[in-house]
């Protein structure tokens, strides 16, 4: 079960983004290294390119992976998949409906 029940998607897609960020640091060998991150959110690019948002719930979700970011010395590269290619978003939404969905848009 997720623990932020009713939150915006483009905060979880934040929240999701700073777990992977922990997720690397768990390991001392990753601390102060480059890696590349694909999001399917725009939003949540522009927010983490910028390192702000107007928004006060995701201006807080922001700062946290700045601070975990800057603490771990990790240099962070993100880029734009489409929702339909992200590898990540397969098991969630690889039901009947959606692969027919999916071979129309193919």
């Amino acid at each position: 079960q997720w623990q932020y029940p009713g939150e915006h998607i483009n905060a979880l897609e934040l929240r999701a983004y700073l777990s992977s960020i922990k997720w690397r640091l768990r390991k001392s060998c990753n601390v102060g290294t480059r890696f590349f991150h694909l999001l399917d959110s725009q939003v949540s690019i522009a927010v983490i390119v910028k390192g702000r948002s107007s928004s006060y719930s995701l201006s807080r979700i922001v700062e946290q992976i700045d601070a975990v970011t800057l603490a771990g010395g990790l240099t962070p590269a993100v880029g734009c998949v489409a929702t339909w290619d992200n590898p990540a978003d397969k098991p969630s939404r690889w039901t009947a409906l959606t692969k027919k969905r999916w071979e129309r848009n193919r």
